[in-house]
This record gives C-alpha cells, sequence and structure tokens, in this order.
C-alpha cells in the first residue's frame, strides 16, 4: 500500500526498499537482495537519481518531489500482485503529480492498481475502470469512458457534472435521500393496513430524515 502522505523509513534507501523482502524472507542472499532493490527502483523510474546514494536516507536522498514515487518503489519490491494507492498525488505539485500519474500508467500493465482519488480528472486521466462511493455505499461501478460520459445513476451524473465542491455535495445528497423518502412515503400508503409495515416503513423514513 502507499500511504496519501508519503512515509519513509528513517533508513537508507537500500534498507527502505529492502524492508519488505526482508522480513517476508523473500531473497535467499545479498546478491539476490540487491537485485531486486535495483529492479524496483527503476520499476519506478528512480535507479539513475538514487544509485550513488544507496545508502543515505530515504528522507534525505530523495527529497519531498519524489517520496511518493520512493514509497511506490518499496511497495514494488515484494512484488505485489495488487498495489493499493490512497490520494498518491493529494500533496503535490501539478509537475510532482504528473510523474506519478506517468508512473501509474506505465505499471498498470504489470500490477492491478486500485486508486482512492477525490480527483475526478485524475480518476479520468489514469484509470479503466471507475468505482463511484457515495457515503459508504457502492453507487455504480464500470469502465472509465462510461462513468463519466453516460453513468446509469443519477447519482453518478449529478456528481459528476457538478463537481466535486461541499455545496454541489451537499444538495446532490439531499436530492437523493428527498427522492428515496418519497418513494418510501408512497410505499407506506400503498401498505397502510398493517400496523407492523407502518411501523417498519416509519422507522426507515425517520432515518433517511436523520441522515439528510
Amino acid at each position: 500500500m502507499v500511504f496519501q502522505k508519503s512515509n519513509p523509513f528513517p533508513k537508507s534507501i537500500f534498507d527502505n526498499v529492502a524492508y519488505g523482502l526482508r522480513i517476508n524472507r523473500l531473497v535467499q542472499s545479498r546478491e539476490e537482495l540487491g537485485g531486486r532493490i535495483e529492479a524496483s527502483l527503476k520499476s519506478a523510474a528512480l535507479w539513475d537519481e538514487v544509485k550513488d546514494r544507496l545508502h543515505t536516507s530515504g528522507a534525505r536522498a530523495v527529497g519531498a518531489a519524489s517520496s511518493s514515487v520512493f514509497c511506490i518503489a518499496r511497495a514494488l519490491a515484494v512484488e505485489p500482485e495488487i498495489v493499493l494507492m490512497d490520494e498518491p498525488a493529494s500533496a503535490l505539485d501539478p509537475i510532482a503529480t504528473q510523474r506519478i500519474e506517468e508512473l501509474i500508467y506505465q505499471l498498470k500493465s504489470r500490477y492491478t492498481i486500485v486508486i482512492v482519488t477525490h480527483n475526478m480528472q485524475q480518476a479520468a486521466r489514469v484509470s479503466d475502470v471507475t468505482a463511484f462511493f457515495w457515503l459508504g455505499k457502492l453507487i455504480e461501478c464500470g469502465r472509465t469512458n462510461k462513468i463519466f460520459t453516460n453513468p446509469s445513476e443519477k447519482l453518478t451524473e449529478d456528481y459528476v457534472r457538478e463537481g466535486s465542491g461541499n455545496d454541489c455535495i451537499r444538495n446532490s445528497a439531499s436530492r437523493h435521500f428527498q427522492d428515496e423518502l418519497e418513494q418510501l412515503k408512497a410505499r407506506l400508503l400503498e401498505m397502510g393496513a398493517s400496523p407492523r409495515n407502518r411501523c417498519a416503513c416509519r422507522s426507515r423514513v425517520s432515518s433517511i430524515a436523520t441522515a439528510i
């Protein structure tokens, strides 16, 4: 996993990248360890930048702009099937963000990469499949092009069209829950004869009103 805030360990570049290999006992010799470290740094396009400073502190050697890439290299060393990235470019400037996105684009042919992001433009640029979550619920999942141009769900369409500002989120959420509230009220009228049904439906309506 690559976290939102890059977290190089207080160790050398070599020991940082070697950490996962060592604790999981994935290498048998110092030579194999060195080869895996070189391969992971090359995969992250960092080898040429740091190859002469492998025993310098990781945070000092790569600097703030490259620290996210460095943490990606550390994650790649164990050759994972899936790499989870939690907003890996949220705190970076546009140039560093572009570097991260280009790296993701190169790596996705070899790894399954799952990115958590609030940046819709970034999702559209780097992903093949997009899942839209709302208040902890999966609303829609599909090919990125379809999600952004012809979504199946109204809430997805509203979010993509209106953007991700707080006011837009609040207004769209209010409309979504208001629609569900009206549907439940109509259902309550249809079910009218049963006291048990009326009680259950009132409870559901109350919980939705509280959420709004």
